[in-house]
């Protein structure tokens, strides 16, 4: 990460989201926690932030699904910009259909990186 990370977008918490606080940039690192899907919380101590002068933050869609009008709104405008091409998922691997069963093992092991697609 050279010289440091500014932001870093965490759901995953425990180990990892652990060594991602590790790479965040002095001064201007910021972390986002959105969840733990890797089984445990992020844990950070609150003199760690100050003594590296750094954000942590949490965010949960539960209270933007609960303004309808306002979540289409930001939907529509991110498949806006999936259909201009500004933003594409990353697409780590193929399988073929008939796979479908090795494919889900993959993303449960998580041995996966970005979207897992199925070929018919």
């Amino acid at each position: 990460a050279g010289g440091g990370v500014d932001v870093v977008l965490d759901h995953i918490g425990g180990t990892l989201g652990r060594e991602a606080f590790g790479l965040l940039a002095s001064e201007t690192g910021r972390q986002v926690v959105f969840g733990f899907s890797g089984g445990a919380p992020l844990d950070v101590k609150p003199l760690e932030l100050l003594s590296r002068n750094l954000t942590l933050t949490g965010f949960s869609a539960r209270a933007l699904w609960s303004r309808p009008d306002q979540a289409r709104e930001l939907v529509t405008g991110i498949l806006d910009l999936a259909v201009e091409g500004a933003i594409r998922p990353v697409v780590g691997q193929t399988f073929p259909l008939e796979e479908a069963a090795a494919a889900h093992a993959a993303v449960e092991a998580r041995t996966t990186v970005g979207k897992t697609l199925l070929i018919p």
